[in-house]
């Protein structure tokens, strides 16, 4: 993501191919997460999906297969892509939290993994 600041404000920009590795397909807005609840707790068979916070802060935990990777996002420019096959969960939410996910593909009941142990089966060999 690029981002341009002036006294007018920020602007936050992002264009496929150069900064997004797919043409998003969906987009979804998560806000209004109670404190201490968690978002996620999945993984997609095909599915990318871009994380872009827009307000607030939140920690993303991404499992590849064999280990797991925390993030912590925050509305500074930068973005999180989450691969096919990764397990995320998604806490730490602040209250004015506002967060931005554009997904390659439209949404299918049958590319959630909803089970982690599940998940480490359908993923071994990779990460």
């Amino acid at each position: 993501m690029s981002e341009f600041v002036d006294n007018r404000g920020k602007l936050l920009v992002g264009e496929y191919p150069d900064q997004l590795s797919f043409t998003p397909v969906r987009f979804f807005v998560i806000s209004d997460v109670p404190e201490g609840e968690f978002r996620g707790q999945h993984a997609h068979k095909s599915n990318q999906q871009v994380l872009i916070c827009l307000s607030g802060s939140l920690t993303v935990r991404l499992h590849d297969g064999k280990k797991w990777e925390e993030h912590g996002l925050r509305p500074n420019g930068e973005a999180l892509l989450v691969p096919a096959l990764h397990f995320g969960e998604l806490s730490n939410f602040a209250s004015e939290t506002m967060l931005l996910v554009l997904a390659s593909e439209a949404y299918d009941t049958h590319e959630y993994i909803n089970d982690f142990d599940k998940f480490l089966k359908a993923c071994e060999g990779c990460g």
